[in-house]
């Protein structure tokens, strides 16, 4: 079971994460999944910092992202995808944040 759970929300104009942000450490997992959407639509995550995680995208079906390092702030850019079609984006840096847990 992932560390974290991030639904992302599209509203038929723009992307919604949930929760935002993420709060993470490194060796936690992150786990990313349609909440609202169209039926059948899948999600393609690109990190803007992809040094930080075991994967520098996740598409809909792969294996959880792992932090592989203690991350400094960043980014994600969120796509929509239908039918292996394109058919929304996130504007860029409106995606979602992901920052550094400072609890202990």
């Amino acid at each position: 079971m992932p560390d974290h759970t991030v639904l992302l929300n599209y509203n038929g104009a723009t992307f919604t994460p949930a929760p935002n942000p993420i709060r993470v450490k490194a060796g936690q997992t992150i786990h990313f999944r349609l909440g609202e959407g169209p039926a059948g639509g899948q999600i393609r995550i690109t990190f803007n910092n992809p040094a930080f995680f075991s994967a520098p995208a996740f598409h809909t079906g792969d294996p959880d992202i792992r932090v592989a390092a203690a991350p400094a702030a960043t980014t994600y850019h969120c796509e929509l995808l239908l039918n292996g079609q394109l058919v929304a984006q996130s504007s860029e840096g409106a995606g979602g944040d992901i920052v550094p847990d400072s609890t202990t």
